[in-house]
């Protein structure tokens, strides 16, 4: 939960994106397989998010980057909402097929 809160608070705070994934990073390793979907995706999401925000952020001069900054912060809520709701009723972000080796 504190992972994807900051996601959403960092919409007014930048810097507690990057509190979450360092989070997300140190507690990966030793958590159990349902809890690490949910650092993976958090850890995919901050990544996707910068690149994309960087790159969005770049193409505002064209008129470009208003729709993709748009969108991916639209993403970003709704992906911070989901894995908030589906960890707080202990459910994995997504199916656990297999176990890694």
């Amino acid at each position: 939960m504190l992972v994807w809160s900051s996601f959403l608070v960092g919409f007014f705070v930048p810097i507690t994106p990057f509190i979450g994934v360092v989070f997300a990073y140190i507690n990966r390793g030793r958590s159990d397989p349902g809890l690490r979907t949910h650092y993976d995706a958090a850890i995919t999401t901050f990544w996707v998010t910068l690149i994309l925000g960087f790159v969005g952020g770049l193409l505002t001069w064209i008129l470009i980057g208003f729709p993709i900054l748009f969108f991916l912060a639209v993403w970003t809520i709704w992906r911070s909402i989901r894995g908030m709701m589906k960890a707080n009723s202990r459910r994995p972000m997504w199916p656990i097929y297999s176990q890694p080796v």
